[in-house]
């Protein structure tokens, strides 16, 4: 589980569910015989949808920022830029930001293209 115990133990029984699922939605695309880059791109719309209906423990949020790191092309600096930004306002909106996500410590690639 993503969450601690300790935080999963304090929601109400619906949420528990939610978690539930997404818990095991999580699981299925980590175990599943894909490679990294279509597990990221699985897993962050399956966050994202969570978030949608309820609010969104930044461990969900911190599980997902760092394998945009290690699984996507880093020469799509535009595409990691967007994607950072997409990124950060979900978990803003969950008041989960966290300032190392952010696309500047992408920029050098931007002076390279």
């Amino acid at each position: 589980m993503i969450i601690s115990k300790e935080t999963y133990d304090k929601c109400c029984p619906s949420y528990k569910e939610a978690v539930d699922i997404l818990e095991m939605r999580i699981a299925q695309i980590n175990n599943s015989n894909v490679n990294d880059v279509t597990k990221f791109t699985q897993l962050f719309p399956a966050v994202v949808h969570f978030s949608l209906f309820y609010f969104t423990p930044a461990e969900y949020w911190n599980f997902i920022m760092p394998k945009l790191g290690k699984d996507l092309p880093i020469n799509r600096v535009e595409f990691w830029k967007k994607l950072c930004r997409h990124i950060a306002q979900w978990a803003l909106l969950n008041l989960c930001y966290n300032s190392e996500w952010t696309e500047i410590k992408y920029m050098v690639s931007d002076i390279l293209l």
